[in-house]
């Protein structure tokens, strides 16, 4: 009998440490964007501090939101990608809460790529019709 627990007790605490394997960074971004700054990047795992455009206006908010909810998942570590990220931008929320982010944008014609600061093993692509929305936001 105390084999038998120990076995499923054994059993379960392997289940759960699988399942917390698949924990993921939320792609969606909340609607309580309040404002967007935009830097020049430094490399990845920080955000630069030096914005060049700060975004506050709903319209150009909602875009953005879009623009990030849209982003596929991809399939490899965006640190593992030659390119240093072109642009940190900065999400800050009603609540005062923030999230960052590591830009590459590319050359014209490709899809951007980006990775959520301090989530840098998963990147996330923007299609190229979005990325030329990105640009337009950005040379605002």
């Amino acid at each position: 009998m105390n084999k038998l627990i120990t076995l499923m007790t054994l059993f379960l605490c392997m289940l759960i440490l699988y399942a917390c394997q698949f924990h993921e960074q939320e792609t969606e971004l909340p609607k309580d964007v309040s404002s967007i700054s935009v830097s020049k990047s430094n490399g990845y795992g920080g955000i630069n501090d030096r914005f060049f455009i700060t975004i506050q206006d709903d319209p150009s908010k909602v875009l953005f939101r879009k623009i990030i909810n849209n982003a596929q998942e991809g399939n490899q570590r965006i640190g593992m990608v030659a390119k240093q990220p072109d642009f940190d931008v900065l999400i800050r929320f009603e609540d005062g809460s923030t999230y960052g982010l590591n830009l590459i944008l590319e050359d014209k014609e490709k899809q951007a790529m980006f990775a959520y600061v301090g989530h840098e093993n998963n990147s996330y692509s923007i299609s190229a019709n979005d990325t030329l929305l990105l640009r337009n936001l950005f040379d605002q």
